[in-house]
Formats: structure tokens, C-alpha cells, sequence
């Protein structure tokens, strides 16, 4: 008995989730976007950098201005005392495509130490090096397609 009145609850279960699974309408593909190979180009907005409790905290806005998407954009954070010697600083991946004309941001932290000077930012990506370049405002984003 106790067979019976399983079966039968799974073919109930199993029903209402076919059932469920034709309802649903299929997500629109995703367009593919090949990486860039070699140099990828980007631009930045000036660095936020502020002291915030024992860390300096660095805040990047960062838009993709290459015709590919870029894969694994790492930046890097070295800070330097006032005599040249290195400092620790911070490293981040973006571990998603960055895709064409998109905008992320990226927060570096770094441990506070009384010592530092300046710092400097690298970027660089999976396959190759970034040209960085400093602008006052993103370009405006193009209208949606319809």
C-alpha cells in the first residue's frame, strides 16, 4: 500500500514540475562576446582613495572602451614611502566578462601605514595589458535598440 500511495505522489510531483517547465517562457540567448587578445583599452574616473579606520580604501569606476569583452581584469595597488620602497597594497580580479562599454566598480584596501607616500595602479587582463586612460565622465550609454 504504502508503494502505491508513493508512486502515486511522484507521479503527481513529477507532473506538476513538467507542468511548471512548459509554463515557463525560455531566457533570450546571451551574445557571445569574444575576448580581447593583447592590448585592451579602458577608461577610469579619478581614484577615490580615503582613510577609512585602519585601511585606505581605494574606489574605482571603470568602463570597458575595447570592441571585446575583457577577461579577468585584475588591478593592482602598490604603495610607496617617500624614500621609493614598497609598501603593501591590494589586489583584485573581476572574475565575470567585462563587456564592451560596460561600467563596474572596484574597491582596493589596503592596511593604513603612516609611512605612505603615493601609490600607483596596474591594470592588466588574461590575455595581455591594459592602456588605461583618465577621463572626467563616461561617454553618455546609446539608446536601447527596439
Amino acid at each position: 500500500m504504502t508503494r502505491l500511495v508513493t508512486a502515486v505522489l511522484m507521479l503527481g510531483f513529477l507532473g506538476s514540475t513538467a507542468l511548471a517547465q512548459d509554463t515557463q517562457t525560455p531566457a533570450a540567448p546571451r551574445k557571445i562576446i569574444p575576448p580581447v587578445r593583447g592590448e585592451a583599452q579602458i577608461e577610469i574616473l579619478k581614484p577615490d582613495t580615503r582613510v577609512v579606520g585602519a585601511e585606505v580604501v581605494t574606489k574605482l569606476k571603470i568602463r570597458n572602451a575595447a570592441t571585446g569583452s575583457i577577461a579577468l581584469l585584475t588591478v593592482s595597488d602598490t604603495w610607496y614611502d617617500k624614500e621609493g620602497n614598497v609598501l603593501p597594497g591590494d589586489s583584485q580580479k573581476y572574475r565575470k566578462p567585462f563587456l564592451p562599454n560596460e561600467v563596474i566598480e572596484m574597491e582596493l584596501h589596503t592596511p593604513k601605514n603612516p609611512k605612505m607616500f603615493q601609490n600607483t595602479l596596474q591594470f592588466s587582463h588574461a590575455n595581455g595589458k591594459i592602456k588605461v586612460t583618465t577621463v572626467k565622465s563616461f561617454p553618455a550609454a546609446p539608446a536601447a535598440a527596439k
